[in-house]
């Protein structure tokens, strides 16, 4: 499932250079990003979302370069930010109507079907400023596939969510992937991505050191968990490839 191809892309934020002349190939079906912090992760996924315009380089999505044609991308990716927090004022219906009105989605069937999928119904016309952490990063998801998109772009999606909250994600990433939306999860916790990837993107320095299935990292680290794989390889990180897949 091929979607996105990065293509000597390049990214210079003020005074730091984030990026240089990364390629990568994404045709996985749940592709972990993994990376300690400082390493791109957010900067990438908002690239691959057309937040962020790079310096240099193409990010085709389709085989369509989307640094020149954001407005093709847009329909076709569901994003969820690392912070999602709405006017508290507003009901998560209220807050999805908004959104899907930007978005040129009509209707009400689009938003109950997105507050069905993510299990926001009874919560739908309560003010926001009352939900959980929980609900709001339910709420980010619902807002993300409103669009019903091909590639749902997800950055920590489950930081400070309890036990029953990560398993409810899981349940409900295993579904858009099953029905065939690629996702891509921006994560520092090695236990989501090996609950729930297929593929696997490891960022270090602005730089790819890994990309490829996950049961290709374990092979080439010689270990059997992902996390000693991924400590393994931030150890010795080695020369950047020529070109990398996920």
């Amino acid at each position: 499932m091929l979607t996105y191809e990065l293509k000597d892309v390049s990214l210079v934020l003020g005074r730091r250079r984030v990026f240089t002349g990364l390629d990568l190939r994404c045709d996985g079906r749940v592709i972990g990003l993994l990376g300690p912090n400082g390493a791109g992760k957010t900067s990438l996924m908002r690239m691959l979302a057309t937040i962020l315009r790079p310096t240099r380089g193409q990010i085709l999505l389709h085989g369509r370069d989307i640094v020149r044609e954001p407005a093709y991308a847009r329909p076709r990716i569901g994003y969820v930010p690392q912070h999602f927090r709405p006017p508290g004022d507003l009901t998560g219906r209220q807050v999805l109507r908004y959104l899907g009105a930007l978005r040129s989605v009509s209707g009400s069937d689009r938003i109950d079907q997105c507050l069905a999928q993510t299990g926001l119904v009874r919560a739908a016309d309560q003010a926001t400023g009352a939900y959980s952490g929980g609900m709001l990063r339910r709420l980010a998801l619902a807002q993300a596939l409103l669009t019903e998109p091909a590639v749902l772009l997800m950055d920590e999606p489950t930081a400070g969510l309890d036990p029953e909250e990560q398993d409810r994600f899981r349940t409900l990433v295993r579904g858009l992937a099953e029905g065939g939306c690629q996702v891509l999860i921006s994560t520092h916790l090695l236990e989501e991505v090996s609950a729930l990837a297929d593929s696997v993107v490891v960022l270090y320095e602005g730089r790819i050191l890994f990309a490829g299935l996950a049961a290709e990292l374990l092979a080439r680290t010689g270990t059997h968990r992902l996390q000693d794989a991924y400590l393994r390889l931030l150890r010795d990180p080695g020369p950047q490839g020529m070109e990398a897949r996920a």
